[in-house]
């Protein structure tokens, strides 16, 4: 009998290892044999395995060796780098692996035999998963350096860009500064030409005057204009480059208009022996232009044409109208011509068109300003040139007017243009101021003139007529003004010390003086200085050169105005057709003692006096004010304002006429009779009875 005690009993303390059994790649069995198979010797014999990028599915088969009992054998397993933890799979010997990344991998397995020991060993194999070629350290090293290149390229990019914005600053910077150079030189040009023009006119004003001598005379005075166009048109380039050239649009008869310009290269094509040649239309040709823009273009170009044909050559001037949508000028010349490399250079200014001939040495910005001037009209230039045979020159403009806005269509004709571009002014100086010399009024005016040549031409001309006070800046001008007030003022824009619009603004913001009308004479042209000047106060604003007849029939407007103001507010005659330049300053004033007198005419005791206390200025002021508002000396002024409520009550009341003088301040009948007549040409009876019988035929 066979006993069995429990002490006998031996505990089982083997531990079993583990062998990888097999390799597989997406469930496939791997032949060691295959030439692109990733292991090329069992598995169980290998360390590590390699394999590419899209490789990435892989199982791995193991065993424990323990046959005591084997389906009894449980496995636990794991992935370095990618499992958290050992995975638990009963007697599951495959362990399966699908789209891992690139990177280095571990992988280990145990097993526990029958009585769930689990084995201290651990089989392990190294799983590497190469990455795609596009991700290898070499190419990141690539990567690194292509970087570096692109961000040393973008940053040589952006400093050059810097560089070259920051030079395209400066220059134009130093364009503004150049421009603005030569606009305050042709201001200051504008001055000089004042006195060589004004005195010409004046001169040639003058009858009999030898035609030897006044034929020398008009070719100063057209190359006097000439300099002024060239001045202007450099001035008028600066408006351009800002942006802030407008035009004045009208409609022009283009035969008479181009036929105008050629006259006035008469004399240089007889000098040159040049024979200009002018197809005219058979009919007319209406355009719509800006003369004064337009008469630069074709005299840019017309010159250009002279000055390049040689001596006995032909210029050409013809309009060809082929559509019914534009008109072309065409200006054809002889002279030597313009290589075709050249002719994209033509309408850049200051560019060489060629370094053979000196006589294309530079294009000036004559052609450059007639370009953007044609831009601005929607037309073109174009140019068609071969070296030797000369050139043709054609301007071309649209015809009607829809393709300008309706704030630069001007709907006058453009005939008084003409007359200002060519300064034709009124010839008889005899009829220029009637009143001033019949009536033998002596007018007072002020002039606030810096540059001394410039106030003595103007003195000698207006002392004539008028009493002239002259002051060298705003400063002197407004000391001067304190201790007398002239009819009117004429002053310069840029003057030391204070310059004209500070001072006119001063002027017109004081009840002492603004009543006193002020005309700014300058050389600055542009719209927004005129703007400027008219905003502060100036009733007039009158460019140099000026011509001096014209200067004077605006002095003798501004003082008519006056007595247009007078009959306002003395007489009750509107004049709607008169433009009445008078300050709200001005206007509240008259209308405050009108005012007063009507709440104080009936009292006999209510006089000049009075009406200067309850106006609530000085004597002085009132006197001054009074004077040159209405023409009248404040008593003037009184009496006619009385004798006015006067006639107006013996139309509405029934008052006889010693009740309406006594009602009026006049104690003396007499006295009031004698005065109504002077005023109103009919005694007061006479008056009412007139009157009484017009009211009732009306009714």
């Amino acid at each position: 009998l066979l006993v069995v005690k429990p002490n006998m009993i031996k505990k089982d303390d083997f531990r079993p290892n583990v062998a990888f059994t097999n390799f597989q790649l997406f469930n496939k069995d791997i032949d060691i044999k295959d030439p692109n198979s990733p292991i090329k010797q069992d598995i169980e014999t290998l360390d590590e395995i390699e394999l590419n990028y899209f490789q990435s599915s892989f199982s791995i088969e193991y065993a424990a060796l323990s046959y005591y009992a084997p389906s009894k054998n449980r496995y636990a397993f794991m992935l370095e780098n990618f499992d958290q933890d050992w995975n638990e799979v009963g007697n599951q010997n495959k362990a399966t692996y699908t789209n891992l990344a690139p990177g280095i991998y571990t992988f280990k397995v145990k097993a526990a035999n029958w009585n769930s020991d689990w084995s201290d060993k651990t089989k392990q194999i190294v799983i590497r998963i190469l990455p795609p070629w596009w991700k290898t350290n070499t190419m990141y090293f690539l990567y690194t350096v292509l970087i570096l290149v692109i961000l040393e390229i973008v940053r040589r990019i952006y400093s050059r860009y810097h560089k070259l914005q920051n030079d395209l600053i400066v220059e134009k910077r130093v364009n503004d500064i150049k421009l603005q150079f030569f606009t305050n030189i042709s201001h200051e040009i504008r001055t000089p030409l004042t006195l060589i023009l004004g005195p010409i006119h004046d001169i040639l004003a003058i009858n009999n005057i030898p035609k030897s001598i006044s034929s020398k005379l008009h070719l100063v005075e057209k190359n006097g204009k000439r300099m002024l166009r060239l001045v202007n048109q450099l001035l008028d380039f600066r408006k351009i480059q800002k942006k802030k050239m407008s035009l004045s649009i009208h409609k022009i008869e283009l035969n008479s208009f181009l036929y105008e310009i050629i006259e006035n290269f008469n004399l240089i094509a007889e000098h040159k022996k040049i024979n200009i040649r002018y197809d005219r239309a058979d009919s007319n040709c209406e355009v719509w232009v800006d003369p004064n823009k337009f008469d630069s273009v074709i005299f840019n170009i017309l010159s250009n044409a002279l000055k390049f044909s040689p001596e006995g050559g032909i210029v050409r001037i013809k309009m060809i109208s082929e559509t019914d949508n534009y008109v072309d000028v065409s200006i054809t010349d002889q002279g030597n011509g313009i290589p075709k490399n050249n002719l994209n250079q033509l309408f850049q200014r200051f560019s060489p068109l060629t370094e053979e001939n000196d006589e294309f040495g530079n294009s000036g910005i004559g052609l450059a300003y007639s370009y953007e001037i044609m831009k601005l009209h929607h037309g073109e230039i174009m140019v068609n040139s071969e070296p030797g045979k000369g050139s043709e020159f054609i301007v071309r403009i649209l015809l009607g007017n829809r393709h300008f806005g309706d704030e630069e269509i001007q709907i006058d004709e453009a005939e008084s243009l003409y007359k200002i571009r060519h300064e034709k002014v009124i010839d008889d100086e005899s009829g220029l101021f009637p009143e001033t010399i019949q009536n033998g009024k002596a007018f007072h005016i002020l002039l606030v003139e810096d540059n001394h040549q410039i106030l003595s031409y103007l003195k000698e001309n207006l002392a004539i007529n008028y009493k002239i006070s002259t002051c060298f800046n705003g400063m002197e001008a407004i000391e001067y003004l304190a201790e007398s007030q002239p009819d009117l003022i004429i002053t310069d824009l840029m003057m030391p010390e204070m310059d004209g619009i500070t001072m006119t603004k001063m002027i017109k913001n004081s009840m002492e003086t603004s009543h006193i009308p002020v005309i700014m004479l300058t050389a600055k042209s542009s719209m927004e200085d005129q703007i400027v000047g008219i905003e502060s106060g100036a009733e007039a604003y009158i460019l140099k050169p000026f011509n001096m007849i014209y200067v004077q029939a605006v002095i003798e407007n501004l003082l008519k105005q006056r007595q247009t103001i007078y009959k306002k507010y003395i007489h009750n005659e509107n004049n709607s057709n008169a433009e009445i330049k008078i300050t709200t300053k001005d206007e509240k004033f008259l209308n405050d003692i009108s005012k007063i007198i009507l709440e104080n005419y009936s009292d006999p005791e209510f006089n000049i006096e009075k009406l200067v206390e309850m106006s609530y200025v000085s004597r002085t002021i009132f006197y001054h004010k009074i004077k040159s508002l209405t023409g009248l000396t404040p008593i003037d002024f009184l009496r006619q304002r009385r004798l006015q409520i006067a006639s107006q009550l013996m139309i509405t009341t029934d008052f006889n006429i010693s009740e309406i003088a006594i009602l009026t301040g006049f104690n003396d009948q007499k006295n009031f009779s004698r005065r109504f007549k002077e005023m109103y040409k009919l005694t007061p009876s006479k008056y009412k009875e007139t009157k009484l019988a017009l009211k009732e035929d009306a009714l």
